[in-house]
């Protein structure tokens, strides 16, 4: 039920912006504001291979273009180094007590987590043909030359889905997980598994499915790749190294997950992006400690968490009308209900606790 209600909202939501941009509103709206967006990609596929068919990561470079082109036309887009350097102008203007100017658009940052090569391929020549920056983040061990355990997973329910269906029946202390949809079985390891559990189910299906590719060079960019993009003005954060859920990492596995070594001339970006979006105060203590100047999310409203914290937005809509409505109406309407709701929840448990200190 309460998913449903969700999905009506954001519905009616989209529904609301597609109505203020066709009545000729949008420029309007866009520049009531003056926050800086955050919209987020995977790859760029023309035609979707098996490690990234069917995981709703694509959007092909007909539609990037589209995408593009919206975002010339409305919003001034600006590279991860330019948003930091103005983060910094403003809190220094705040903390003199004076505001910092803006430009007539308000500024957008592209990004693209995992690190396919398809970005270089598909999505470079698109920015370069409009002077645009943009920000990959590299998973660590796809840089090394190994295949990411959500691609891996993927291809072997793409190549032999029944194979597979049985490796995931047998698993022990998961009855039923083969019989779930495909994204819901993702969704399911990424949020109840272990690493050192998926690490076995992983080790699993590449030792008993024959046939499956081994060799991710066609998928992720290499080393020799991304150096090249640095030159062509790409920036390079860190997106962990094996994208495992950060949120259910031990102490000892978050050491693992977010070291560098060996990749620090191909970072060129002191900025991190959470695998999935999932965080906890365990990784954003840690992450902080490493010095990261931004922690970019998914979704809304998560800066509440950490003042490091900056929101993105995946995009996948076919036409202007369907961009505006999701970045400019649903997710900041969505993000202001997240924020009512938690101040309605600390306001409540705060009256409870004087309520009950009365009472003692």
């Amino acid at each position: 039920m309460k998913s449903k209600v969700k999905a009506f909202a954001r519905a009616s939501f989209r529904a609301i912006g597609l109505v203020v941009y066709r009545a000729g509103l949008a420029s309007w709206v866009i520049n009531c504001s003056s926050r800086t967006r955050a919209v987020l990609y995977h790859a760029v596929e023309t035609n979707s291979s098996s490690f990234t068919d069917k995981l709703d990561i694509n959007v092909p470079p007909d539609l990037f273009a589209i995408h593009l082109d919206y975002y010339a036309r409305f919003y001034h887009v600006i590279s991860m180094s330019e948003h930091l350097r103005s983060r910094r102008a403003s809190s220094m203007n705040e903390s003199n007590g004076s505001q910092g100017t803006s430009d007539n658009k308000p500024s957008l940052l592209i990004t693209f987590d995992d690190g396919y090569a398809s970005v270089k391929d598909n999505a470079l020549p698109l920015l370069e043909q409009r002077k645009m920056p943009a920000t990959v983040y590299l998973i660590g061990n796809a840089v090394r030359g190994r295949m990411v355990w959500v691609n891996r997973l993927n291809q072997a329910m793409n190549e032999q889905p029944e194979h597979t269906r049985e490796i995931l029946d047998s698993y022990p202390g998961y009855p039923g997980l083969n019989k779930l949809p495909r994204r819901r079985i993702i969704h399911y390891i990424q949020s109840h598994f272990e690493p050192a559990q998926i690490e076995q189910l992983i080790e699993r299906i590449e030792s008993t499915i024959v046939g499956l590719t081994v060799d991710p060079d066609n998928i992720f960019s290499s080393p020799v790749e991304i150096r090249e993009m640095q030159k062509r003005g790409i920036e390079f954060g860190f997106h962990s190294n094996e994208h495992y859920n950060l949120s259910g990492c031990t102490d000892k596995e978050l050491a693992v997950a977010l070291t560098t070594e060996g990749l620090e001339s191909l970072l060129n970006s002191n900025t991190f992006a959470y695998p999935f979006g999932y965080f906890s105060p365990s990784a954003i203590g840690k992450l902080k400690r490493q010095g990261y100047r931004l922690l970019l999310t998914v979704g809304n409203s998560n800066d509440r968490f950490s003042e490091l914290h900056l929101d993105r937005c995946e995009m996948f809509e076919p036409d202007f009308s369907s961009l505006f409505a999701r970045l400019e109406i649903e997710e900041p309407v969505i993000a202001g209900v997240k924020r009512l709701a938690f101040k309605c929840r600390f306001k409540l448990q705060r009256l409870r606790r004087r309520q009950i200190s009365r009472v003692a």
